[in-house]
């Protein structure tokens, strides 16, 4: 896990509450981010100061925008362009502290500016992580990073119960990357050539994914999964787009104008195997909570 430091510009302060909103940050230049490291936001300009921060729930990816829904930013897609994104879990929305750069930069011991993006060392991440009060939830997340591989055990024994809702999904999802997803999307890509959606085979763009969403250990079973392009699986996760019950691929009218439209009524390449195809039930749950879906009913696919 490796800690980072983005820079907000003054220009576009609202920007994070797009990102808090919509639970994702689109960068500039590409950089190494992982699934589990942590974020800091810092708002430049005048009013600096930190704004929160946040732990990633994926790698960051190239945004293709043929293929990538656009981002929340009113400067959409940007200049220079938005080159890649991620997912993002906020784990703080208000600093405990407000301190200036300056003050910062001294605590780090560096004579770095808050525009540059930077990887910090261990002692250096503490130093960022005494801006913010400590939580349940961030002392259960450092038991998740700091163990061993083999934490099925150790996951197991957590007491989630002291959550709220919002942090129980949060740690779920984070567990998720940390104990189970390895296995989980092994035992999918053995069962797809490809994405289930698009027949994309290039592994460095895939994702196993949940059809419905991680609850526990018991939900990496592959029957609960398929194996999905990035973009698809993000729009699949917002229930922009699904599997009917013919397994035809359905697509949420307001995509329809875009390469994504073009996917309404293909058929998806699911396993022929009982046991590795998606449980229809799981299928049509997430049907269900396709709003869009019941206007479509009666219409052929590729036509609404």
């Amino acid at each position: 896990m490796a800690s980072w430091v983005l820079s907000i510009s003054e220009d576009f302060p609202q920007h994070w509450g797009y990102a808090v909103e919509h639970g994702t940050w689109d960068l500039r230049k590409h950089r190494d981010i992982r699934g589990r490291d942590l974020i800091y936001f810092w708002q430049s300009g005048s009013k600096g100061g930190w704004l929160g921060r946040a732990v990633a729930a994926e790698d960051a990816y190239l945004i293709d925008t043929a293929h990538v829904p656009p981002g929340p930013w009113d400067d959409w897609p940007g200049n220079p362009p938005y080159q890649s994104r991620f997912a993002m879990n906020v784990l703080d929305s208000a600093p405990a502290k407000k301190v200036s750069w300056g003050k910062v930069r001294k605590d780090l011991g560096t004579n770095i500016n808050p525009g540059w993006i930077y990887p910090f060392t261990t002692a250096q991440e503490k130093v960022l992580a005494s801006y913010f009060a400590s939580s349940v939830v961030e002392s259960i997340l450092e038991q998740l990073v700091q163990e061993d591989d083999t934490t099925t055990d150790d996951v197991a024994r957590l007491d989630l119960s002291v959550l709220s809702e919002d942090q129980r999904t949060m740690v779920e999802q984070f567990v998720a990357i940390r104990e189970g997803q390895s296995g989980f999307r092994k035992a999918l890509l053995d069962v797809y050539p490809g994405c289930a959606i698009t027949g994309t085979a290039v592994l460095a763009t895939l994702d196993a994914a949940h059809i419905s969403p991680y609850s526990g250990l018991q939900s990496n079973d592959p029957r609960n999964g398929l194996i999905l392009r990035k973009d698809v699986h993000r729009l699949f996760d917002m229930h922009m787009l699904t599997i009917d019950e013919t397994n035809a691929i359905r697509v949420a009218p307001q995509l329809t104008d875009t390469t994504y439209g073009e996917l309404d009524g293909q058929m998806a390449a699911l396993p022929t195997d009982d046991k590795s195809r998606p449980d229809p039930a799981v299928l049509a749950a997430h049907r269900a909570k396709c709003a869009w879906l019941p206007a479509l009913e009666g219409t052929p696919p590729g036509v609404g």
